[in-house]
Formats: structure tokens, sequence, C-alpha cells
């Protein structure tokens, strides 16, 4: 359950953080908190429980597909109160996403408990994903991960994971 809760904060930070609304239209058609919540989104401003998340999973799997450019187009840039309350969980929502690749990446090294393929096959996924968010974890949390994906490399079996995690380093070092 912890998993899937920190999947969903996942889901739910890079449809806000990186812009998963680019789009061909100069229109912002972003939606408000309040409509947000009129479709079904929990309260920004509670502690969600875990129905919480489903239904913020629901709400945004259906917006993606019925109204794509309804997402956040100017968020970070707006004085809108009920906006600037969304932009103070991002800081959060980095440092869970953090909290969340380090663990994945230590399980990496258990490599008596997983295939060796499915191991493989994670790495790729990861180091995707760390690539896909540099811009916006390097400038915090750069050296804790650099220092994690060295550790891997190191310490991992696997020439696929060495590889694909070499690549990520690369990326933090060139950005």
């Amino acid at each position: 359950m912890n998993i899937l809760k920190k999947s969903l904060i996942i889901v739910f930070s890079v449809l806000l953080i990186t812009g998963a609304c680019k789009n061909s239209s100069k229109s912002d058609n972003s939606l408000t908190v309040e409509e947000y919540m009129e479709l079904g989104m929990p309260d920004p401003n509670k502690v969600w429980a875990y129905k919480d998340y489903i239904e913020a999973y629901n709400t945004l799997d259906n917006l993606s597909i019925l109204a794509p450019f309804s997402f956040p187009m100017k968020i970070n840039n707006s004085k809108v109160q009920s906006d600037i309350r969304l932009q103070s969980g991002q800081g959060a929502i980095i440092h869970s996403y953090i909290n969340l690749i380090s663990k994945l990446l230590q399980e990496q090294l258990n490599v008596g408990v997983y295939l060796n393929t499915d191991l493989d096959r994670f790495s790729l996924e990861i180091s995707h994903s760390l690539t896909k968010n540099l811009s916006l974890i390097k400038p915090a949390y750069g050296q804790r991960l650099i220092d994690l994906l060295q550790d891997v490399i190191q310490k991992s079996p696997s020439d696929v994971i060495k590889k694909n995690y070499q690549k990520t380093l690369e990326a933090f070092k060139n950005e």
C-alpha cells in the first residue's frame, strides 16, 4: 500500500511538475483547484487517506483522456492563492520522489530476491525516470543520487545495470 501511495504521488507530481500539459495550443485551458475538486479531486489542503489517492488517480486519469489540455500550464507563475497552495507541495513531492528512487536503487542490490532480467529492466526504468526529471531534482538532491548510483554500479554484478546507471551519471554531470 505504501508503494501505491508513493506511486500515485509520483503520477500526480509528474503531471504538475514536468509540464505534462505541454501542447500546441497557445491558450491556457488549466482548471482551477475548485474545478478539480468538482471533478472528484480530494481537497489539497487536507492530509489524504488511501481512498483520496485512488480518487485523485481516477480524476487525473479521466481528465487525461477527456480533457488533456486542462492540466495546469502556468501554475508555477500564478499569483492565484489556490495555485500558490499547490506550489508549496512541490518540494514535498520532489522529496518523496527522491526517497522512493533511493529505496529502489538500494533494492537493485538484492540480487537473490529478484530475477536478474527484472532488475535489469527496472534499472532502465529508474534511469529513464531520473534522466527525465533531472532538472527538477539535481539542485537539491544531485549528490545524494550520484552517490547512490555509484554505489549500485560498484556493487551490482549486472553489466546492464552498470551500463544504465553509468549513462544516468553522465546525464547528471552534463546537466
